[in-house]
């Protein structure tokens, strides 16, 4: 048998984040807040998590530049978003508004 000795050393990585601006059918915003991305490469938002937060039936990614909103698409099992969100690094970490 093979004797291994753990020396009790950690790594320690950034999660990624991203920003999330939330409104209630256009009014707002309700509410600003930051939220760590997940999943085994880190890149998908707990979408469940917002929706039973907040009381939605539903989430939208909606950019102001172009006026237009997509569905935010989820998992039924767990909950994360079936979307991958690209993270860049910058120095507050990941912006996306939702």
């Amino acid at each position: 048998m093979e004797n291994y000795s753990w020396s009790g050393e950690t790594v320690k990585t950034k999660v990624p984040e991203i920003e999330i601006h939330l409104f209630g059918q256009g009014k707002g915003p309700i509410d600003v807040f930051k939220a760590c991305l997940s999943g085994w490469d880190q890149d998908k938002l707990e979408v469940r998590d917002i929706l039973e937060k907040y009381g939605f039936k539903s989430v939208y990614a909606f950019s102001p530049e172009s006026g237009r909103g997509v569905p935010v698409r989820f998992h039924r099992k767990n909950g994360r978003s079936l979307l991958q969100y690209k993270h860049e690094e910058e120095d507050e970490g990941v912006s996306e508004e939702i």
